[in-house]
């Protein structure tokens, strides 16, 4: 193997770490913020959809090796404030609620809040044992399992993108619920 092609796979495998990375971001901080919309409607589907994150979040961080797993990990925490700047630029909660709830006002409720508090908790559970069984697990064949990890994690985001996108069209405008 020449050294340019030794740096070209490196490169490309670094660059996937940087994707699955920044989708395991995108699925936890989505996830915030999608729960809390569910939730108003099915503390059970609130459930079940924190259990399918923590397991898709496990999905994009399994890696060959435990060091691309805590590269992935640090990227994620980057792109994760990235992902949340994003929701809370756009008021994504507040308007969320007042979706759900028309003329809720700009204010939460302190049940509220202490439901989000144990969703949140419970998702940062679930995605550090994905980190952690992540660390311990590794495919017998990566190449292949690899293959299927990154349309499969990208589908994923792009769902969930679309998702939060299609939502936020349909929340009552900040303005409208400030004024």
């Amino acid at each position: 193997m020449t050294a340019g092609y030794r740096y070209m796979q490196r490169s490309k495998e670094l660059l996937t770490a940087a994707v699955l990375a920044c989708s395991a971001s995108v699925y936890y901080v989505s996830a915030i913020f999608l729960s809390e919309i569910i939730s108003f409607k099915s503390t059970i589907l609130t459930l079940l959809y924190i259990i399918a994150t923590g397991f898709i979040y496990l999905f994009a961080m399994i890696s060959k090796d435990s060091k691309t797993v805590l590269l992935k990990w640090l990227v994620s925490i980057f792109s994760g404030a990235g992902v949340w700047w994003c929701f809370i630029r756009c008021d994504y909660s507040i308007r969320a609620i007042n979706w759900a709830i028309p003329d809720y006002g700009p204010h939460y409720s302190a049940g509220g809040n202490f439901a989000g508090t144990c969703e949140l908790l419970t998702l940062s559970f679930l995605c550090f044992g994905g980190i952690i069984i992540s660390l311990i697990i590794k495919p017998k064949h990566y190449d292949r399992f690899r293959k299927i990890q990154i349309p499969v994690s990208i589908a994923f985001t792009a769902l969930i993108i679309a998702v939060a996108i299609i939502l936020e069209r349909q929340f009552p405008s900040a303005d409208y619920i400030y004024s």
